[in-house]
């Protein structure tokens, strides 16, 4: 996904583009110790 179209969503939803990456980063580490420990 090309960097415009990433701030678009974020913006989309109502928060800036590092939450928004920050939280992205967060959903891909919980969902790795899901898969470790599920």
């Amino acid at each position: 996904m090309s960097h415009a179209a990433r701030e678009a969503k974020a913006k989309a939803f109502g928060i800036g583009t590092l939450d928004f990456i920050h939280g992205f980063k967060l959903q891909m580490r919980l969902r790795r110790s899901v898969a470790q420990f599920g």
